[in-house]
């Protein structure tokens, strides 16, 4: 080796070379370390070794050709004999590993400071094996400068699918609502829906008071600068129902669809809860419901539970604290008190839980802790109720072993259970009504579900539970829902509800003036959406709507009522008809009321009962997409990190939407 000598490549002055830190031996048999002096053999020209000891002795890993010209989009070969580049070059990569979209995925969608790329050592080796860590800047204000400019790139790319989808699709739906964060800054978030997929428009900081007219100018020029007209895009507005937002709906031309799970709440607390201030239920709601706390100090009283009890998302009832609420039910209020008084004098002395936890393993072969529900969460309420019923044997053991006074007979279990079979629909209801693809004619299968569950529980409980939820449901349901039902399955008297309950039919008149309405405020004489055919389905007899019938089923447990909910909402959903376009009228209610006879002679919709069907499919039954976005805002702005302004934290909200949206499958 000594003999040798080793001399500077041709590519050695290339930094992205790997004989930039290496120097070769003349007879080109071995190559000599820069850095250490090693000799590596590189027979037959082969670079591999020199790589793998670069990255394993120096930790440098540089990208070799093949890799670099394929992230390029061209391979050099291509470009010598003008190949046609590749179509793929044009896609935008949504995993992409650009110092700016690596950085942007790690502030917005995990939470990270920008502060703690200077400070930590490991995130920079990691960014490190991307080949980023020579350009990550070494300034906290200079990587934000980054993340900004990212999320304007990204911004201009969703209002071009934006625009491109007005070109298919008739128009859209927004959810919006209002937050304050843990800074005191209230904020409003938009999303816009069309059938199959949502936006997250970020957030919009409010100053000063919020009345309606002020709330319409700030969702008008939100939707401006993402090409949106209120009036003519926006098929219908869906949020909670405080007083403002209730106005807002009034002072636009766009529909309005209230909360419906919200609705299931305000049931609950009518029955079960009472306030004991003069100030309304619905005003003291509409500031709690929902709102997550972003408090993270903020301990559940329920944070035990195993990992089967709860699903991420699942829990929507907010962590704010709401006082005067008390459990007030004649026959399960004080039944609930001796409850929680048990499960404190288990939860407060890890001796007692112990015991307790000896017989629970020996029944259940693992250990299940009591659970202790929120004030503040009905349904919690019901996850308390389930696990104290659960380990009633194991509890009645544990005391006498303890010599504690706890008195629990025959009738408080049964009243526990009747309890649970009562909140269990609604629970289930209410995780319905807030999936992603939810819309109003799943949520009309599912009250129809959660109310046929309810007159299968014989308990004065369930009848005045069922009672209240039918005058909520009622206030909110609109008759966009009649309308959907209707042109989904082309029937005006009832015949999609169970035997044991039903909405009142739509007349024909309420459906022509509800389509002419329609048609006039989306302006859809002049929009010239070419009609998409769907296909026909014929449904099997066992799928048919005369075989509905929740009550034959024995099994109440949850698993297999959420089975029969799913089975049930996606029944509906592949119901479908066919579209036509029939020949055009020179009068509008003629060729309405045309369509609408053809549609119930032939199961044929026209050109514009089409177009109106698929605007209704936009709206969703719930505003809790705004409520997930605040979820997250609440992870963004916390404790750490809560001098964030209102340009980032709504740039890094849009992005936390938008790398949701574009995660791989």
């Amino acid at each position: 080796m000594e003999t040798m000598k080793f001399v500077q490549h041709s590519k050695g002055r290339n930094e992205n070379s790997i004989w930039f830190h290496f120097l070769k031996e003349e007879k080109g048999s071995y190559a000599k370390c820069k850095k250490c002096g090693i000799f590596i053999k590189t027979g037959g020209g082969s670079t591999s070794g020199l790589h793998t000891h670069l990255k394993a002795k120096h930790e440098i890993k540089l990208q070799k050709r093949a890799t670099v010209e394929s992230e390029a989009g061209f391979s050099s070969q291509c470009d010598k004999v003008n190949c046609v580049t590749k179509i793929t070059k044009y896609f935008r990569n949504t995993m992409e590993n650009s110092l700016a979209a690596v950085l942007s995925r790690m502030t917005a969608r995990d939470g990270l400071p920008f502060r703690v790329f200077l400070t930590s050592d490991d995130l920079r080796k990691s960014l490190k094996s991307l080949n980023l860590s020579d350009e990550l800047p070494k300034s906290a204000n200079t990587i934000r400068k980054i993340v900004m400019d990212y999320t304007e790139n990204i911004r201009q790319l969703l209002i071009n699918e934006i625009s491109d989808r007005k070109l298919n699709e008739n128009g859209f739906s927004i959810t919006f609502d209002e937050w304050t964060s843990r800074r005191n800054r209230r904020y409003i978030n938009i999303n816009l829906h069309s059938v199959s997929y949502f936006w997250n428009l970020g957030l919009i900081r409010i100053t000063k008071s919020l009345p309606a007219v002020k709330c319409v100018e700030l969702l008008n020029d939100k939707l401006i600068s993402y090409g949106l007209s209120l009036e003519k895009d926006i098929i219908c507005l869906i949020n909670d129902g405080a007083a403002v937002m209730q106005k807002v709906g009034k002072l636009v031309p766009t529909a309005q669809q209230l909360c419906l799970a919200h609705a299931i709440q305000l049931a609950v607390v009518d029955v079960i809860y009472k306030t004991s201030t003069t100030e309304d239920t619905n005003s003291i709601l509409n500031k709690a419901i929902y709102m997550e706390s972003d408090s993270e100090t903020e301990e559940s009283s329920y944070n035990d539970a195993s990992e089967d009890d709860y699903e991420d998302g699942l829990v929507m009832e907010h962590n704010v604290p709401i006082r005067g609420f008390n459990i007030t039910h004649n026959q399960l209020g004080p039944l609930i008190q001796k409850i929680r008084k048990t499960v404190k004098i288990f939860r407060s002395s890890p001796t007692r839980n112990q015991v307790l936890q000896d017989y629970v393993r020996v029944e259940f072969g693992k250990e299940y802790c009591l659970i202790l529900d929120s004030k503040t969460r009905w349904n919690s309420l019901i996850v308390m109720l389930e696990r104290f019923y659960k380990l009633k044997s194991s509890m009645k053991k544990a005391a006498i072993d303890l010599n504690l006074d706890i008195n629990f007979i025959d009738a408080d279990f049964e009243t526990i259970s009747l309890a649970v079979a009562t909140l269990l629909p609604l629970k289930l209801a209410v995780e319905s009504l807030c999936r992603e693809d939810a819309n109003l004619l799943s949520a009309d299968t599912t009250f129809k579900f959660m109310f046929d569950s309810l007159s299968e529980v014989k308990s004065s409980l369930s009848k005045e539970v069922r009672s209240a939820l039918m005058k909520r449901v009622f206030e909110r349901r609109t008759e966009l829902s009649d309308l959907i039902g209707y042109l989904h399955k082309g029937v005006t008297d009832d015949h999609r509800c169970s035997q044991t309950f039903h909405f009142p039919p739509i007349s024909k008149s309420t459906i022509l003036k509800s389509l002419l309405g329609i048609v006039n405020q989306m302006d859809l004489l002049n929009k010239n959406t070419p009609l998409e055919e769907r296909s026909k389905e014929i449904l099997d007899s066992e799928v048919s709507q005369d075989k509905e019938d929740f009550i034959e089923i024995p099994d109440k447990s949850e698993s297999s009522m959420k089975k029969r909910l799913d089975e049930a909402i996606l029944k509906q959903k592949y119901y479908t008809v066919i579209g036509k376009k029939p020949e055009r009228v020179g009068d509008l209610t003629k060729c309405l009321k045309k369509e609408i006879s053809l549609f119930e002679d032939e199961g044929v919709r026209g050109k514009y009962m089409q177009q109106i069907y698929d605007l209704l499919l936009t709206i969703r039954p719930t505003s809790v997409e705004s409520e997930r976005a605040f979820s997250a805002a609440g992870i963004l702005v916390n404790k750490f990190r809560c001098s964030l302004d209102d340009q980032t934290l709504d740039a890094l909200c849009f992005l936390r939407g938008h790398f949701k949206r574009s995660k791989p499958v």
